[in-house]
């Protein structure tokens, strides 16, 4: 039980820019009633959209590279592995 306090604490520390370590401690000391005091104290909102904007950019990369990564290799049908082999040791 002690794992889901301190999971839910965590992600409501996350979401509203507090210190996820010492909320998901807490939720593992005292339990629920911590939920209730990470939910009365107020958000740092600051916090929280830099957050969101660091996952975002990070994310947007990730799609870059991925888009990258597919659009410069052109591999043909291949029946066997070792068609699929012949193919990429040309290039």
């Amino acid at each position: 039980m002690e794992l889901l306090w301190m999971t839910i604490a965590g992600l409501l520390a996350f979401a509203l820019g507090r210190n996820v370590i010492i909320w998901g401690f807490l939720g593992y000391a005292l339990g629920w009633p911590v939920i209730i005091g990470a939910i009365l104290f107020p958000a740092n909102i600051k916090k929280s959209e830099e957050r969101i904007a660091k996952i975002n950019s990070m994310t947007e990369r990730m799609h870059d590279r991925q888009q990258s990564a597919t659009v410069n290799k052109e591999i043909k049908d291949f029946d066997t592995v070792d068609d699929l082999f012949k193919q990429l040791d040309k290039k």
